[in-house]
């Protein structure tokens, strides 16, 4: 898990050429399902996991958009039942692997947090896989910090904290 204790708005990235941000349009429902199945190996369907949800408004579930392929990457501005009101979080953040790379990511994430901004969140919270280390790099450059839930994951994290060093010596 990673966290913000104090939602600010994150320095914009400008999206490469060719690139547009918006939140999600009726029709939009089979990008995401795809963009989702590139980036967590799994199918999962838009209408139970996100539209089903009480928490769903269009403007919560935001893209990054090809101005020839459609949807590339996403991000979801929710918030989990049974945790407090203030406190956001970023869910299904993935971007399609021939998108990968140019910093999408980076780029949805901000407007998700914005949103989250935009309804009253004070604080952020994710839960990633500690292998996917280009995305905690990207969650790192937010501003999020390794939470760990329990003593057996502090290793872990000082173990990708260290592999992300090595990988990027300059930051």
């Amino acid at each position: 898990a990673m966290s913000i204790d104090q939602l600010h708005c994150p320095a914009t990235a400008p999206l490469p050429c060719g690139y547009s941000l918006r939140s999600f349009q009726s029709g939009d429902e089979k990008a995401w399902e795809q963009i989702i199945l590139e980036a967590f190996n799994r199918s999962r369907s838009f209408s139970k996991t996100i539209a089903g949800d009480d928490y769903f408004l269009p403007e919560r579930v935001l893209f990054v958009c090809h101005r020839e392929a459609g949807p590339v990457a996403t991000a979801c501005a929710w918030h989990v039942p049974d945790t407090p009101e203030h406190v956001g979080y970023l869910y299904m953040v993935g971007a399609l692997e021939a998108h990968r790379g140019r910093g999408l990511g980076y780029a949805v994430c901000v407007a998700a947090l914005n949103q989250m901004i935009c309804d009253n969140k004070t604080s952020a919270t994710l839960i990633t896989d500690s292998s996917r280390l280009a995305a905690i790099k990207t969650y790192l450059k937010l501003g999020f910090k390794p939470k760990p839930l329990h003593p057996p994951q502090l290793p872990v994290w000082e173990n990708v904290l260290k592999q992300l060093e090595k990988a990027n010596p300059q930051t």
